[in-house]
Order: C-alpha cells, then sequence, then structure tokens
C-alpha cells in the first residue's frame, strides 16, 4: 500500500509541479514579451502591429486553455484514485501535457519572429540584447532560489 501511495504521490507531482510552475507568479509580468516591447522605440504603426499580434495570441490560447486543464485534472483524479494504477494511462497523460507544452512554445516562438520582423535592424538588435539579458536574469533568480 505505501509503495502505491509513493507511486501516486510520484505520479501527481509529475503532472501537477510543471503546471504550476509554469503559472505567472509575482512580478511574471515585468520581465515577459511585453517588458522587452516597452523598452524599444517602436513607432506608433509597430505598436498597432504588435499590439493586434498580442490579441490575435490572447483569443487563440483562451480556447484552448480551460478545457483542456479541465480535463487534464479530472484525468488525474481519476488515475490518482482508480482501484489499480494505471501505467499506461499516466504515461499517455504526461505526452499530452508535454505535446501542449510544446506547442506553447511553438506559438511563443512565432510570436517573437512576427515581432522581430516589424522591428527596425537597430530595434532588432536590441531585441535579441534585451532577450538575452532576460534569459540571464531568469537563470541567476533560478541560481539563487537553489541557494536558499
Amino acid at each position: 500500500m505505501l509503495k502505491r501511495n509513493l507511486l501516486v504521490l510520484s505520479l501527481a507531482t509529475a503532472l501537477v509541479a510543471p503546471i504550476a510552475m509554469a503559472k505567472p507568479g509575482p512580478g511574471a509580468g515585468k520581465n515577459g514579451m511585453r517588458e522587452v516591447i516597452s523598452q524599444l522605440d517602436l513607432s506608433s504603426e509597430q505598436q498597432t502591429q504588435i499590439k493586434a499580434l498580442f490579441q490575435a495570441q490572447k483569443e487563440q490560447r483562451k480556447g484552448q486553455k480551460s478545457g483542456q486543464r479541465q480535463q487534464m485534472k479530472a484525468d488525474m483524479e481519476a488515475l490518482i484514485t482508480a482501484d489499480s494504477f494505471d501505467e499506461s494511462k499516466a504515461r499517455s497523460l504526461i505526452e499530452q501535457h508535454s505535446q501542449r507544452m510544446e506547442d506553447r512554445m511553438v506559438q511563443r516562438l512565432q510570436m517573437q519572429h512576427q515581432i522581430y520582423q516589424l522591428l527596425t535592424p537597430e530595434q532588432q538588435v536590441q531585441f535579441l540584447q534585451l532577450i538575452e539579458q532576460q534569459r540571464d536574469e531568469k537563470r541567476a533568480e533560478k541560481r539563487g532560489k537553489g541557494k536558499s
């Protein structure tokens, strides 16, 4: 029984932890793509085009989120509370979650590509520098949290 409980706990952690970590925490918005964009000297036309890109992405993601998240939660709960553990179902849930994460990453990169294409050559250089600076800050923050 102890072994089963540990297995269920491990599965639940494996499925829920990435979801919990993906949610923005305090201050997450300050280092997002909008922060990078706000530091570029954009023309009003560029601002309008980028705002439209953000809105289109928001609409696309809005329809995907709620139903998938609720279904994943229900499937995990059913797996955890079942009389016997179904490893193939667990692997299937993990695969589905991984695919959604991959899809979100592709959408994010596509958005960055579209924004980059709207920028002047000077802004493109600054954009890349700001993205790299953002990555460095996130790495440093993770290193700092690991030492506590």
